[in-house]
């Protein structure tokens, strides 16, 4: 059966949605500030060993857009 979901979920201090075209040097900022505490752990998150260039998370975010 198909349900409805919402495309995004807020409260007073958060907002969650989906990424979309536009927001890569939004998720860059916030990976690159983050990198450090990211690192510890590198078997979950390999992809946090080298930082990402703002192109790079700009396709990220257009690809799971597109998903």
């Amino acid at each position: 059966m198909l349900q409805d979901v919402p495309s995004q979920f807020e409260s007073e201090r958060l907002l969650i949605r989906c990424p979309a075209p536009g927001d890569g040097s939004t998720v860059n900022a916030s990976v690159v500030e983050s990198l450090t505490a990211l690192r510890a752990f590198p078997v979950s998150l390999p992809w946090a060993l080298a930082e990402p260039t703002i192109e790079a998370s700009e396709l990220f975010c257009r690809e799971g857009h597109a998903n």
